[in-house]
């Protein structure tokens, strides 16, 4: 059975900031209309593979642990060996496409591989990537899709620009023969949490301080990430807030390019399944961090997850889910006989408990680049080890095979469970040479990861 398949990974949300999940903020009204009419099916126990792009992206675009894959794990780059969602659907006859604006998800991690076109936007690739009446358009509403113009490409939003490039896409499906998987990853949400100039009016009632002072404040913890860590994330409560608040707005606009493109496809495609969810979540200020990094916890693990199209899911929306869960039913809905790794289909058997992981090479590195600001740091939260987030319905626990104060007690049923798992999903360790070219470097240096 030939199925269109829309698959958006939405950049650092956390599902406590959506209000569909119950955030005090109306963060996701678009969204929470497409649920109350019955078009959207929303799962409010969704945990993350991992707890930052390369790693939970590996994940979803291959269907395995973190721990399997390795990528973001312990090495750079997803191996040629590891096979991947798009080209398991070339396989069966579909077009794919990838539109990502994250360099994380790219060609310098391997995570392209599969994809027919893969539409990755950078300062240096636009011009190549993107039809100049896209970008003229995109131009023209500058101020209602971005920061308005600068020099700054970390306050650029392009969250419009991979909207039009989707819907070019849907377009073009409409007299093709293939069906089309479509895999997009929309990164706005991530830091420096700048929102589009018109949507900045939603919340800016509740901002503590004038809003100039408060994107100063947002752009600085992102130029200067390693170094505010380092520090100890020592801001007030006040300029926490105006954080949340800035960051909320983003989720806003976000919300409102998700739900135009879950209606687009809708509209061009003959009853699409359409999976939405977040690759991880955001700290603003627990476990004394902020990012993504140096700890694993519900802020950072449980994730929005969102389906359309799929039969028989609004009777399992309760149960624990993970993103591998999503693939596990969409092919098993479109009858490939096709196994996911570490996903399962709810429809059929429930997940006991959800794992999420960090990998010690992983801290290292985030260490070493906080320890070159303040050579004394020491992480408030997590050893430097492989971590395992044990998540159930009754019980939370951070696992390591080491005594660390950051890591819990775990009874001894439950490290069986645990034992299990990694015996069953571990793969062996292998000596890695990946490296990333200058310009690579210099994007994730954009993006805060070097």
């Amino acid at each position: 059975m030939s199925r269109n398949i829309i698959w958006l990974t939405l950049e650092s949300i956390r599902k406590d900031h959506l209000s569909i999940y119950g955030h005090h903020r109306e963060t996701t009204p678009e969204l929470q209309s497409l649920v109350n009419t019955g078009e959207v099916t929303a799962f409010p126990s969704c945990y993350a593979h991992g707890i930052w792009t390369r790693a939970s992206s590996a994940s979803i675009l291959t269907g395995r642990a973190l721990s399997d894959h390795r990528t973001g794990f312990d090495r750079d780059q997803l191996p040629k060996s590891v096979k991947t969602v798009p080209e398991q659907f070339s396989e069966m006859g579909y077009r794919t496409v990838g539109i990502s604006n994250n360099t994380q998800v790219s060609s310098a991690t391997n995570l392209d591989r599969g994809f027919d076109d893969f539409h990755h936007l950078t300062r240096d690739t636009l011009l190549d990537t993107v039809p100049l009446t896209t970008i003229a358009k995109y131009l023209l509403n500058i101020r209602r899709h971005s920061a308005g113009l600068s020099q700054n490409t970390r306050t650029a939003c392009t969250s419009y620009i991979q909207q039009d490039l989707a819907k070019r896409e849907l377009n073009k499906h409409q007299s093709a023969d293939d069906p089309l998987f479509l895999y997009m990853h929309l990164n706005d949400s991530h830091h420096p949490y700048w929102p589009p100039v018109t949507w900045r009016d939603t919340f800016a009632s509740e901002l503590p301080m004038p809003m100039n002072k408060a994107l100063d404040l947002a752009i600085d913890m992102s130029e200067n990430l390693h170094a505010r860590i380092g520090e100890g994330a020592d801001y007030s409560e006040k300029e926490f807030t105006a954080l949340r608040v800035l960051y909320d707005m983003l989720i806003r606009y976000i919300d409102h390019i998700v739900a135009d493109l879950i209606a687009e496809a809708r509209r061009k495609l003959d009853n699409p399944i359409i999976i939405v969810v977040g690759d991880h979540g955001e700290l603003f200020g627990e476990d004394s961090l902020i990012s993504h990094t140096l700890t694993i916890n519900d802020q950072l693990t449980n994730v929005p997850f969102m389906t359309a199209g799929i039969d028989g899911i609004e009777a399992v929306a309760n149960e624990i889910v993970q993103p591998a869960d999503g693939l596990q039913m969409v092919f098993n809905e479109i009858d490939a006989d096709i196994n996911v790794p570490a996903g399962q289909d709810l429809r059929q058997e429930s997940r006991e408990f959800a794992i999420s992981e960090v990998g010690k090479g992983h801290l290292n590195d985030a260490l070493d680049l906080i320890r070159e600001h303040n050579p004394d740091y020491q992480p408030p939260s997590l050893p430097v080890a492989d971590i395992r987030y044990y998540q159930s319905k009754t019980a939370k626990y951070r696992y390591a095979d080491i005594k660390h104060a950051g890591v819990d007690d775990v009874p001894s049923d439950v490290t069986d469970e645990i034992a299990d798992w990694i015996d069953e999903h571990e793969a062996e360790r292998e000596d890695s040479d990946d490296s990333f070219d200058e310009k690579t470097m210099e994007r994730l240096k954009d993006l805060g990861y070097v």
